[in-house]
């Protein structure tokens, strides 16, 4: 299971995910994508308001 699932599906806590996240970018980034990776750290940041990565759905 990868670091961004274990997150999201709470096993971790969010500190110790962000910690673990920015240790291990490149194989999250390998494992998830770039999209799901600076989601992540751009909550970080605190640019963006909500706490999980959704694949948003195109209209049809």
């Amino acid at each position: 299971m990868t670091l961004i699932k274990m997150y999201e599906l709470g096993y971790i806590q969010q500190g110790v995910f962000l910690e673990l996240l920015l240790g291990c970018g490149q194989r999250t980034i390998a494992e998830e994508g770039v999209e799901r990776f600076k989601f992540y750290i751009e909550r970080e940041a605190g640019r963006v308001s909500y706490d999980f990565y959704v694949i948003p759905y195109a209209i049809v």
